[in-house]
């Protein structure tokens, strides 16, 4: 999350939504800090990520800053929630059980996501730094029902919500073209648990910001874009329906946002 009380204008971060790529834009160019970023841990609900708070949350217990959020101008992005579920779910195998889910077979893919379901449908707490990227879109753009979050767009407008962006902040600066954080295929499969034992090694070995600017060179040298996003995930019938069912009011929403939206005044 980015926000700014001074310029009066915010970033809601929603996760597996491109907001990577917004959020490192507007952070140093706006002279933000990290106070909204990373993992932490909070005494009333034990580790959370602070760049993807939901709504109630901050509301219930960080209340300056949702009072400080209410009173900017206040930007997300957001997504068809077929598409982000298996992104979600892309990056949980990865950084939770070091796996890919491009090299898992279909039935090995339909147990992970079944084990997801059963876990955000369970009665038991779960771990929120371990889900948050399958939380709802919509507990970062509405608080109880309420809309909060002022000018949402869909990713699919990326351009347009960067241009809103800079118009409302005057920044003349434009973000990279490339989406931050982006899913990618590994270019050869069979390499994929070797480029694992690879990173894990450089990690071990290598100053922080030395890994960082190595890995990410590799990364791109050995993997490729994923194709543009279509409405079939390549997920069993069930896991669709439930995507389909749980994130009903995020389908909405971004239906709202691929609407045109009114030329502005001059």
């Amino acid at each position: 999350m980015i926000l700014d009380p001074v310029h009066r204008i915010a970033f809601v971060h929603v996760p597996k939504c491109a907001g990577t790529t917004i959020r490192n834009w507007l952070r140093p160019a706006l002279g933000c800090d990290n106070s909204w970023a990373g993992p932490s841990r909070h005494p009333a609900f034990g580790p959370y990520h602070r760049a993807h708070v939901p709504l109630e949350v901050l509301r219930d217990h960080f209340p300056q800053a949702y009072d400080d959020l209410r009173a900017c101008r206040a930007f997300a992005l957001c997504r068809a929630p077929g598409p982000r579920f298996q992104s979600a779910l892309a990056q949980h195998l990865r950084e939770f059980h070091d796996c890919s889910l491009t090299q898992m077979s279909p039935e090995a893919r339909a147990q992970a996501a079944r084990r997801v379901i059963d876990r955000l449908t369970s009665d038991k707490a779960y771990d929120y730094l371990e889900m948050v990227h399958f939380l709802k879109q919509s507990d970062f753009i509405e608080c109880q029902g309420a809309r909060v979050v002022g000018e949402v767009f869909a990713i699919e407008r990326l351009s347009e919500a960067i241009e809103a962006i800079a118009g409302a902040t005057g920044l003349e600066t434009r973000p990279p073209q490339e989406k931050a954080n982006e899913t990618r295929q590994i270019r050869l499969p069979s390499a994929a648990p070797l480029m694992r034992r690879g990173r894990k090694l450089a990690e071990a070995v290598l100053p922080q910001q030395a890994f960082r600017a190595v890995h990410g060179r590799a990364f791109r040298m050995l993997t490729r874009a994923q194709t543009a996003e279509r409405p079939d995930t390549g997920l069993p019938d069930d896991v669709l329906e439930f995507v389909n069912r749980h994130y009903r009011r995020d389908h909405e929403i971004h239906a709202a946002a691929l609407e045109p939206r009114p030329a502005p005044v001059s």
